[in-house]
C-alpha cells in the first residue's frame, strides 16, 4: 500500500505542476485533464487489487494518466518544459509496466518482494528521474494546491470515525472517544496552517534561486509530504478500531497505528519545514511514546494524551508567535 501512496502521489505532485506550468486555457488542455480525471477514477476503483485481479485496469489508467501528463507539457512554449518531459516520461512509464502480469508473486517471499520494493524505488529514486532546470512554475499555486489535499485528507480521515462507531449504542464514552480524535485532527490541522507558514513557503520558493527552488518543490511537496499522508491514513485506520472499543487496551499493532501515526505524520511536517522545529520533534516523540498507553490501559487513555499533546503542541506555537514570545522556529 505504501508503494500505491507513492506512485499516485508522484503523479498528483506531477499534475500540480503541470497545472502551474500549463494554465489550463485551451479547450484541448481542459479535454486532456479531464480525460486523465477519468482515469485517475478507474485508478482509484482498482487500488484494492492493484497487484491481483484488476493490475490491468491500473496499469492502463496510470498510462492513460502519465501520457496525458507529457502531452500537455509538451504543447507548452517553455523551452525547459518541453526539453524536460522526455527525461521524466520514461521514468513515469515505468510503474504501469512493472504492474504486467507476473510482476508482482504474492506468495509469502522475502526474495521477491525485496525485487518488487526495489525495481518500483527506480520510480523515485534513480538519478536522471528529476528535471531540476529552471520551471516557471507558480510558487503560490503550489503551496495552495499541496495544502487543499491535505484538508481532503484530514477530512476523509474524520469518516473513519463513524465507520469505527456505526451500530454502536451512543453512550458518554462513546461520544468522549468519538470527540478526542476530532481535537487531534482538528489541532493537526490547526498547526499546519496556523501563522504565516503558507506565505513564508511562498517567500521561500520565491528567493531562492531557480535550481534550488525545483529541487525545495520536489522534495518538500513530494517526498516530504508522503510521510504526512502516510500517517493520516495509519492514524486513521487505528482511530478506526480505537472507537469501536474505547475501554478496552488495543493490541499491539492498533496502538502502534494511533500512536506511530501521529508521529509519523509530525515527522514528516518537521522535514517539509526544514527540520528546525523542535516543539515538533518533541510532540512526535509523545505520540510515538503513547503507544505504551493503548496497549496497556485503554484505547480512550491514548486518544487523551494524542489530544493532549496537539492541544499543548498549538498552544504553545501560539504562544511563540506572540509579540514579546520565544520566536518561533516555523
Amino acid at each position: 500500500m505504501g508503494l500505491l501512496l507513492a506512485v499516485i502521489w508522484w503523479m498528483y505532485g506531477g499534475y500540480a505542476w503541470l497545472t502551474n506550468a500549463v494554465p489550463p486555457r485551451k479547450t484541448s488542455t481542459r479535454g486532456l485533464l479531464v480525460l486523465a480525471m477519468v482515469a485517475y477514477v478507474v485508478l482509484a476503483i482498482s487500488v484494492p487489487s492493484a497487484f491481483e485481479a484488476n493490475r490491468w485496469a491500473f496499469a492502463a489508467a496510470y498510462l492513460v494518466i502519465v501520457l496525458v501528463h507529457s502531452g500537455v507539457f509538451l504543447t507548452t512554449a517553455h523551452p525547459s518544459n518541453r526539453q524536460g518531459t522526455p527525461r521524466v516520461l520514461p521514468w513515469n512509464l515505468t510503474v504501469p509496466l512493472l504492474t504486467r502480469p507476473g510482476t508482482f508473486d504474492l506468495r509469502p517471499s522475502p526474495k521477491r518482494n525485496r525485487h518488487s520494493v526495489e525495481r518500483h524505488g527506480l520510480v523515485l529514486t534513480r538519478p536522471g528521474t528529476f528535471d531540476l532546470r529552471p520551471s516557471p512554475k507558480r510558487n503560490r499555486h503550489s503551496v495552495e494546491r499541496h495544502g487543499l489535499v491535505l484538508i481532503i485528507a484530514f477530512g476523509e480521515s474524520v469518516v473513519a470515525i463513524g465507520i469505527g462507531e456505526a451500530g454502536l449504542e451512543v453512550t458518554p464514552g462513546l461520544i468522549v472517544a468519538a470527540a478526542l480524535p476530532m481535537v487531534t485532527l482538528a489541532g493537526l490541522w490547526w498547526g499546519y496552517f496556523a501563522g504565516d507558514s503558507e506565505k513564508r513557503a511562498e517567500a521561500t520558493l520565491t528567493t531562492a534561486e531557480p535550481f534550488r527552488r525545483t529541487r525545495l518543490s520536489l522534495i518538500g511537496y513530494g517526498h516530504c509530504y508522503l510521510p504526512l499522508f502516510g500517517g493520516i491514513i495509519v492514524l486513521a485506520a487505528g482511530v478506526k478500531t480505537a472507537v469501536a472499543h474505547p475501554e478496552d487496551a488495543l493490541s499491539a499493532p492498533a496502538a502502534l497505528a494511533v500512536g506511530g501515526g501521529m508521529a509519523l505524520y509530525l515527522v514528516g511536517d518537521v522535514l517539509l519545514r526544514l527540520g528546525s522545529n523542535w516543539t515538533r520533534c518533541v510532540a512526535a516523540v509523545l505520540a510515538a511514546a503513547s503507544t505504551v498507553v493503548g496497549a496497556t490501559e485503554s484505547a480512550v487513555a491514548q486518544l487523551a494524551v494524542l489530544a493532549a499533546v496537539v492541544v499543548l503542541l498549538v498552544a504553545a506555537e501560539h504562544l511563540a508567535r506572540q509579540p514579546g514570545g520565544v520566536p518561533s522556529s516555523r
